[in-house]
């Protein structure tokens, strides 16, 4: 899992695919594109057979018969509308407990001998994570403590570890976009603006370390953990950048 978080991982040790719940939440949005026009039948009927192959052995989504009905639904997903609604339906009760019936689903197989791979228990509790929204700095340090601290002895315990994480509920997080220089031709400041003067007694009384700058922008985002908030806020200040670029007077 460490090296599913990892910045730095090699690119063929990565995670490579979604986990399974963002995969058929994926399907259920392309199904709505596709109800407005947005999207071609081929290209959400392909995205459904990927989901059928991924969805019909991964016991976490739910019982025989549920993943029975969902198979079934995603079979002529793209050309029936009502097979589309049923699938919407069912979809938007996977996520909840998916972790902890993976966590019953391992201790059985524990049980009867026979062990689920620790590769794939792995691949699917980094793909639910990162799908949920945490972010790749915040489960590494995660799985870091996990190893250190707790040392689980089964994948049941493992299962059970993270289903712990899932917990964590989304927050506002205050996030200092701080500025080196600036232009400013004759607008107002937004309200988010800080002074130097207030940029540094944000980070003093956040036992940030000091940085070079002229003032910043201070902006709240609602996120798993911080560093997803950093990641948003990151995204959003990269579009404004774009937008500023092309609106400036005297902008190629």
């Amino acid at each position: 899992m460490r090296d599913y978080f990892g910045r730095r991982t090699s690119w063929q040790r990565r995670l490579w695919n979604p986990g399974t719940v963002t995969l058929l939440q994926e399907v259920a949005e392309a199904g709505r594109f596709l109800d407005d026009g947005y999207l071609r039948e081929r290209t959400v009927s392909q995205l459904a057979a990927t989901a059928r192959s991924r969805a019909g052995s991964d016991t976490g989504i739910g019982s025989s018969a549920v993943r029975k009905e969902i198979n079934r639904a995603l079979t002529d997903f793209a050309q029936n509308r009502s097979s589309r609604q049923e699938f919407a339906y069912l979809v938007s009760d996977v996520e909840t407990e998916y972790l902890a019936r993976c966590e019953r689903v391992a201790a059985e197989a524990e049980d009867a001998s026979k062990p689920i791979q620790a590769e794939l228990a792995s691949r699917l509790i980094a793909g639910h994570l990162l799908g949920l929204g945490f972010s790749p700095e915040h489960l590494h340090r995660w799985a870091d403590w996990l190893r250190l601290n707790r040392q689980p002895q089964s994948l049941a315990e493992i299962f059970a570890e993270a289903n712990a994480v899932t917990k964590m509920k989304s927050r506002e997080w205050e996030v200092l976009v701080p500025f080196r220089s600036l232009e400013w031709h004759g607008q107002p400041h937004p309200a988010q603006w800080l002074t130097p003067a207030d940029a540094n007694t944000w980070i003093s009384r956040n036992s940030l370390p000091s940085v070079r700058h002229n003032g910043g922008l201070l902006i709240k985002a609602t996120a798993r953990d911080p560093w997803a908030a950093v990641e948003l806020v990151g995204d959003l200040v990269e579009s404004l950048a774009a937008r500023v670029a092309v609106g400036l007077p005297g902008t190629p």
